[in-house]
């Protein structure tokens, strides 16, 4: 498990650290964070790294400046 603070824009140190990631054919990525940053690295890890739905698991449990987001957010549109 690794943990990233936020510099910037949400969402963008995370996915440079996901760049920077050697994934293996079996790893399962596991990301709960900002909802507009869960969806940039599900959308790099999906598009960009082609890493099969299975094995990525994302959660959104809160949102830059709303309140009560709701607590399903998956990163899918």
């Amino acid at each position: 498990m690794t943990w990233h603070d936020r510099v910037g824009e949400p969402g963008a140190a995370l996915v440079h650290a996901l760049r920077r990631a050697g994934l293996g054919d079996d790893t399962h990525v596991w990301i709960t964070c900002e909802a507009s940053a869960v969806r940039k690295a599900r959308s790099y890890l999906l598009d960009d790294r082609m890493l099969p739905r299975p094995q990525v698991t994302t959660r959104g449990y809160w949102r830059v400046g709303e309140a009560d987001h709701p607590h399903h957010d998956h990163g899918e549109d």
